[in-house]
């Protein structure tokens, strides 16, 4: 049973929804592995799927670590370079 706001209303279980957007990602990951491999055929796909996974893990960690840069607010614009 989901749980309720204040009012009454059914919310969503935000670690639920967490552990479904990592699923959905990790099913878009396999699917473009296997599609990769599919064109380029003699491809090892479960290699193109962990560099795929990795690459998404630096996109991730790019945005938490400016995510908590600016709320620090320090004001410093930092670039992927950085």
């Amino acid at each position: 049973m989901a749980p309720a706001n204040h009012d009454g209303i059914a919310t969503k279980d935000p670690i639920a929804e967490a552990i479904e957007a990592q699923a959905q990602a990790e099913e878009m990951l396999h699917a473009s592995a296997l599609r990769y491999g599919e064109e380029q055929p003699g491809t090892d796909v479960d290699a193109i799927e962990v560099v795929l996974a990795m690459l998404r893990a630096v996109r991730v960690h790019r945005t938490a670590i400016g995510r908590q840069i600016e709320a620090l607010g320090l004001g410093v614009n930092m670039s992927g370079a950085r």
